[in-house]
């Protein structure tokens, strides 16, 4: 009986999430982009507000939601190739219902199973990092006249939240607790973001590399504040693999 309330949960979000999704793009103007979004939101919300009244809910998970509500919104408004909107705006139903149902099932779930639902989270948060940040890069393209320090400001912010969320998978604390690297991270991918853009590539391979370099300090953070630390040896290889991936990364890019 709870596997079935579980799934018919994430059923609803996730169908509720694809059809929101599909009518923005079906009308494209302004009007409708608000008052569906204030819909779906509002909905995914109040199906959330029902789960918390009845267990302890984890208030990040409806953070997370609601960011992958705006990275699948950003991203599918990005993509040009009808059949490739398409596919993102049912994933985007899959990725939220299943979403609900772990928010659910995290409760009753086993060691081991909890550990497999934090890395789908933090990939779920890795997705939402890259198409947040794409949708930066896009609307400086399009609407350049926006000071790009601003937008470059907002993105540092944003990548220093999500990789907040992240750290608090994996690490007991409050923000207070990772608020200097909050700071850091915000400033380090502010002078990134605002640097990276000079490059001639467009916005999708810019917010890749982007969202690659602020995995790699998120990820060594992580590592940092965990009670282990950082076992240098044990990272070297993944490092060099890493910068030399990323250095071909920007030629093969440069040159297609």
């Amino acid at each position: 009986m709870i596997r079935v309330v579980m799934f018919g949960i994430g059923a609803v979000a996730g169908v509720v999430s694809s059809l929101c999704l599909f009518l923005i793009h079906h009308f494209a103007n302004l009007l409708a982009l608000a008052i569906v979004l204030v819909a779906w939101v509002g909905i995914l919300f109040s199906i959330y507000h029902v789960i918390e009244k009845r267990i302890d809910a984890d208030r990040r998970q409806f953070f997370l939601i609601l960011a992958t509500v705006f990275g699948f919104l950003g991203f599918t408004s990005l993509v040009e190739a009808l059949w490739l909107r398409y596919f993102l705006i049912v994933l985007s139903g899959v990725c939220i219902g299943l979403l609900f149902v772990l928010l659910l099932y995290h409760r009753i779930a086993p060691v081991p199973v909890q550990k497999s639902i934090r890395r789908i989270g933090m990939m779920v948060w890795v997705f939402d990092a890259y198409a947040l940040t794409t949708t930066v890069f896009a609307f400086h393209l399009f609407f350049q006249s926006f000071p790009f320090w601003a937008l470059s400001f907002l993105n540092g912010i944003i990548l220093a939240v999500i990789g907040s969320m992240i750290w608090r998978l994996y690490v007991e604390g409050t923000i207070r607790t990772f608020l200097f690297w909050i700071g850091f991270v915000a400033v380090l991918m502010t002078e990134i973001t605002f640097a990276i853009q000079i490059f001639p590539l467009g916005y999708l391979a810019l917010g890749l590399f982007t969202t690659w370099i602020w995995y790699i300090v998120q990820l060594f953070i992580r590592f940092h504040i965990h009670y282990q630390g950082v076992v240098w040896h044990k990272q070297r290889w993944f490092l060099i693999v890493n910068v030399l991936l990323f250095a071909a990364g920007m030629f093969f890019v440069r040159w297609i």
